[in-house]
Formats: structure tokens, sequence, C-alpha cells
């Protein structure tokens, strides 16, 4: 019977163990199942422009799903970039089905709704990077994380005004 496995991969190497594990998946149909390395898209900001970037929800891990033999565990273990299978060195553990229906319901989960890249609270301390109040700095009144808006009390002329903006266009100091 498959079970699903933990590996624990070199920080940066996740691609490539993973196409490393899909040339053993074509050598060893019957033994390697499934192979998941779980992304999300976030928004990121760089030099005011908005972009879209794929990140790794568990970096450094990947998870497979294998029918166990010495062999396959063995083959599994020397692939350049793999750290660990977790586990003791006798067996590996395998996952739990709650376990693996757990992250692959998280899988689901941020393709439906990513995860927001900006992490503001009420207090915080902001200066706006992008739009009419540049270089203005206020305080974090109120977060719409479903819109990815912030609202923000800046000080125009001594009076407090609160300004809406984009996630994106403030910074925290």
């Amino acid at each position: 019977m498959a079970n699903w496995y933990v590996l624990h991969v070199r920080s940066n190497h996740e691609k490539k163990v993973k196409r490393f594990l899909e040339n053993l998946q074509t050598e060893f149909p019957e033994s390697v199942k499934q192979i998941l390395l779980p992304t999300e898209q976030v928004q990121d900001v760089k030099e005011g422009k908005k972009e879209s970037k794929t990140q790794f929800l568990m970096p450094g891990y990947i998870m497979v799903e294998v029918e166990p033999s010495k062999e396959i565990v063995h083959s599994i273990r020397i692939l350049p970039g793999v750290l660990d299978v977790l586990g003791s060195d006798a067996s590996p553990d395998a996952l739990s089905e709650s376990e693996v229906a757990n992250v692959f319901s998280l899988v689901e989960e941020r393709k439906e709704k990513p995860a927001p890249r900006f992490e503001f609270n009420k207090g915080d301390r902001v200066e706006i990077r992008e739009g009419p109040f540049l270089n203005f700095a206020g305080l974090v009144e109120e977060v719409i994380l479903d819109k990815e808006k912030i609202k923000v009390s800046v000080s125009i002329f001594g009076r407090s005004t609160m300004v809406e903006l984009d996630m994106w266009q403030v910074e925290k100091v």
C-alpha cells in the first residue's frame, strides 16, 4: 500500500529535487505514485510595482507518495538535495490520512484565496510609498484583508486625515 512521506530537502533545491523524483517516478512508476511540492501565488512590491510571484507553502519540504521498499527509500535518500526522509533511519514515518488531507485542503484553500503578502495591524506606523501621499507617515487605523486595502491616519496641514490605500502602497517603518 502506498503511503505519503515527507522529504527534508536543501533550501532552494525544492524544484531540482522534484525533477529528480519525477525521473525516479519514470523509472519506478509502480513505486513512486505522486509528488507534491505545494506552492502559492503571492503579491509583492518591488520598486513601487506590484508583481505576482510563486512561493513554496512548505519551504525545504516535499511530499511523495510511494510504495515503500528498501530500494525505493534508499534511492530517494541518495538523491542530490535530499537531506532526509522524516522518521528514523530504519523506517521513515508515513503521514496519517488526516495529515495528508490537511495538506491537500491547505493547497486548495491557497489556490482559491492566496495568502496576503502584507502584514499590518492596527496601530502600526507606516510610510506611504506610492500615490498622492508619497512619503507621508501615518498610523494604521483599519486593515481590510479581503480587498487588500488599508486605512491610514496621516497628518495633513496639522489635521489628522484618514486615507484608504492599497496595501502595496505603504511600508512599515
